[in-house]
């Protein structure tokens, strides 16, 4: 998969958060307010650099600041524009918190499939989004979610120790068809849909619109470990973007003391709108 440079990419983070703040004058306000009150020389997009942990950025500077700034609007448009906002800014610092040189090791690997060393849903989500060079998506409402691995995630297929290739494979490229195409309820895939499938996969991530990868763990009952189920399926998806899971033996690749820690940062961040809801 050809990638811009990196250093291309975080520029373009930066950009994205910007935008997103200049769109959101309170918000602005309130992060300037916090950096002066704290005496930074630098703003959110440096904090998570310098700090080298993000869920130190989001507690101390980027959660204070959407709590203030959303305390000053009612229920309604304004209040979700700038809930949205922040949301946002919060997605793309995510894809930022990815160590250098993960990026490094990651762009000089090659082969069929990836293999990232993560545990959670979220890791693994901002990991794939970092190497397709896309933001992560965070729901609005957490709903009592404990993990997120994304609006785009594909599932990997459970079998026996007994199963037809081609059968198994055209029925998770029927999976993949109506995760892209959620209202189309077609039954079977001609060659044609399978090459517009494959098609749409690569102009989204060209346009960098979505985050779709398909993810497996070795030791799930998964034809995904079978090499021939492989090289069928890329046969007919070769852009598909296929992630092997493996058990982290070493330093956490994303800059966050630890998966937990940054997962529950998330959470609380989320929670935001409910905690405000119960406020008197």
């Amino acid at each position: 998969m050809k990638r811009d440079p990196d250093q291309r990419f975080v520029g373009k983070i930066r950009n994205e958060v910007n935008t997103l703040l200049d769109r959101c004058s309170l918000l602005n306000k309130e992060l300037e307010k916090i950096r002066k009150e704290r005496q930074h020389a630098f703003g959110l997009f440096d904090a998570v650099g310098k700090v080298k942990q993000l869920e130190g950025v989001v507690n101390q500077i980027l959660r204070p600041a959407t709590l203030e700034c959303l305390r000053k609007l009612t229920a309604g448009r304004e209040f979700d524009r700038y809930w949205d906002c922040a949301r946002g800014v919060l997605a793309w610092l995510c894809v930022l918190a990815v160590k250098p040189e993960w990026v490094d090791e990651v762009e000089k690997s090659g082969g069929e499939c990836l293999e990232f060393q993560i545990e959670t849903g979220l890791g693994l989500q901002i990991l794939s989004a970092r190497f397709q060079q896309t933001r992560v998506t965070l729901p609005s409402q957490r709903n009592g979610a404990t993990d997120f691995p994304g609006e785009h995630v594909f599932g990997a297929p459970i079998t026996g120790s007994s199963y037809n290739v081609l059968a198994e494979v055209d029925k998770l490229l029927l999976d993949i068809w109506r995760r892209v195409f959620p209202d189309d309820s077609r039954a079977k895939l001609s060659a044609k849909d399978e090459q517009t499938l494959d098609a749409v996969l690569e102009v989204r991530r060209v346009n960098k619109t979505h985050n779709h990868f398909l993810p497996f763990s070795p030791d799930q009952g998964t034809p995904l470990n079978d090499r021939q189920f492989v090289d069928l399926l890329l046969k007919k998806l070769p852009h598909l973007v296929i992630i092997r899971l493996k058990t982290p033996t070493g330093v956490c690749p994303l800059l966050a003391a630890s998966e937990a820690d940054l997962l529950a940062t998330i959470i609380s961040f989320l929670d935001i709108p409910s905690e405000l809801s119960q406020t008197p």
